[in-house]
């Protein structure tokens, strides 16, 4: 089978550096090949409590506190210049029944992993919910019943050896109506740093998705020697978007990134 390359294009913000490095994006990038996998290769039985005895402190980071944009004092206005955008294609949401109620539910999910800190983040579909915390990710209905356990370095096996994984981040794109899942990787000793990134074949989490290894120490096709940390997701009806903070191989913090 065939899978369409991911293309990713830069912005590189808030260039400011400890070492006076900087970057001026866009670049462009893209992975020629991906693999797929599906959650029926995973069982839905309870993989047992992993427990602290063995846990692993997320790499220390050495941030370097630039020039706040907060104003405190004054008329308290955060920013000099802001713009207030709203979103036209909101509406999209109606055609799956969402509205102004809501449904409140609560039931038992990931407890602590082998990380510290756990870093756990949710996503609410149309039947499902999944949540995900370091070191794996459990599928739920609606209901809150376990449909499946998966470890995280299982999962992102398929694309990155040993991965590591950890810093996950999860979201049901509506507009797409498809699940979109990112884990981080780092290895100090081997100077890489990837993305992981996964998503559905359709709303229906239970079955095919499709992932791929991003280079986060690329700027496009430029070897940048930094590598993506702290992950964050956003999404519209135009594209994915992976915000993360990149420091080097010596834990320092160089710059920030928007990928597309």
């Amino acid at each position: 089978m065939k899978i369409l390359a991911y293309l990713s294009i830069i912005f590189i913000i808030n260039c400011v550096c400890a070492f006076g490095q900087a970057y001026s994006g866009p670049a462009t990038g893209m992975v020629s090949s991906g693999v797929q996998v599906s959650t029926d290769n995973f069982s839905s039985a309870p993989l047992g409590n992993e427990g602290l005895t063995h846990k692993k402190i997320k790499p220390l980071m050495k941030y370097e506190p630039q020039p706040s944009y907060y104003n405190f004092e004054g008329d308290g206005q955060v920013f000099d210049n802001y713009t207030y955008v709203e979103d036209n294609n909101a509406h999209f949401q109606k055609s799956a029944n969402v509205g102004t109620g809501f449904e409140l539910h609560s039931f038992p999910s990931i407890g602590q992993t082998i990380y510290v800190p756990g870093d756990a983040h949710i996503a609410v579909g149309p039947n499902h919910v999944i949540t995900v915390a370091n070191s794996k990710f459990h599928i739920y209905d609606r209901d809150g019943n376990l449909l499946k356990n998966i470890l995280a370095d299982a999962w992102c096996g398929a694309v990155v050896g040993n991965p590591d994984a950890f810093d996950p981040q999860i979201i049901y794109d509506h507009y797409a109506g498809r699940w979109f899942m990112l884990w981080d990787s780092y290895n100090a000793s081997n100077l890489t740093g990837w993305f992981i990134i996964s998503y559905s074949d359709d709303e229906d989490p239970i079955g095919t998705w499709y992932m791929y290894a991003l280079d986060a120490t690329l700027n496009g096709t430029i070897e940048a020697n930094n590598w993506g940390d702290f992950p964050h997701l956003g999404y519209d009806d135009q594209g994915i978007y992976i915000s993360s903070r990149q420091f080097n191989f010596s834990g320092f913090f160089i710059y920030s990134k928007i990928r597309i």
